[in-house]
């Protein structure tokens, strides 16, 4: 097949000297009416502008840094009750925040091979410094970071409705407490639980710090002469203790020391 040539020649199109040419016109028009055109047919014609799949109605994080440095958790806590009351799936599409009100849905992408999942926030954490998320098995593996173990992912909400796949958590049976001695506690019976001691304060500090962030109040105490800090859940009712209790074990503190505190 020929070739026609840039200047005219075999192949191009004759002017008349003197006359001007319509070719200028035409790309005049073209160039004053095609991008409303186009804009008013989007990318595939059909009248309506066109976005990438599943990313219509999603919303920034409130509040929230989107970009995330995420880590990921599996099998030593398969089965653990987690800090929202849920039991821990490593096969299931959760994961854990510090503040995120548990129930939130993430859209969660690796900017690294564009693979994007969906996440619900059924547990606190990571309290490790420099990280912000830890994603389940399943999602870490959906995501392509199980190898590398920690990955910068982009967070968004997700639409109103989505839901991640697979089956939803479930929820933990109420853990037995122990009777008391002496059988049922007496009415106005405190309790005071001790849930770690520390040689060194800001561990301490730190430990309190996290239980916090799981609802539960603890103060740090540290007796005269000792060089010990002890984290203390004090001065808890009958309720109180019982809701402690289940929410330590879930957060896997189990040696715990409990102290009935009164009546005496």
């Amino acid at each position: 097949m020929k070739r026609g040539n840039r200047g005219g020649g075999k192949g191009g199109v004759a002017v008349p000297r003197g006359r001007s040419p319509l070719l200028p016109c035409t790309l005049l028009f073209a160039l004053t009416f095609l991008p409303s055109f186009a804009a008013g047919q989007g990318a595939s014609g059909s009248g309506a502008a066109t976005v990438a799949p599943g990313t219509a109605a999603l919303s920034p994080l409130p509040a929230v840094a989107p970009a995330m440095v995420a880590s990921w958790y599996g099998e030593p806590f398969h089965g653990r009750v987690t800090a929202s009351g849920l039991v821990f799936d490593k096969n299931g599409f959760t994961a854990a925040h510090k503040t995120l009100p548990f129930g939130t849905v993430l859209r969660l992408t690796n900017p690294a091979n564009g693979r994007s999942v969906l996440v619900t926030v059924t547990d606190r954490g990571p309290f490790v410094l420099g990280r912000d998320l830890d994603v389940s098995e399943a999602a870490a593996r959906e995501l392509g970071m199980i190898a590398a173990g920690t990955a910068t992912l982009r967070a968004e909400l997700a639409p109103a409705g989505a839901a991640p796949p697979g089956p939803a958590p479930r929820l933990a049976p109420a853990p037995a407490v122990p009777a008391s001695e002496g059988g049922a506690a007496a009415e106005g019976t405190r309790w005071r639980i001790q849930v770690a001691s520390f040689s060194d304060a800001a561990n301490a500090a730190r430990l309190r710090d996290e239980l916090a962030v799981s609802g539960l109040a603890a103060v740090l105490e540290k007796a005269p002469g000792s060089p010990y800090t002890r984290v203390v859940l004090a001065d808890l009712d009958e309720d109180a203790y019982r809701a402690a209790m289940a929410r330590l074990d879930s957060l896997g503190h189990r040696a715990v020391l409990v102290t009935k505190t009164s009546p005496q």
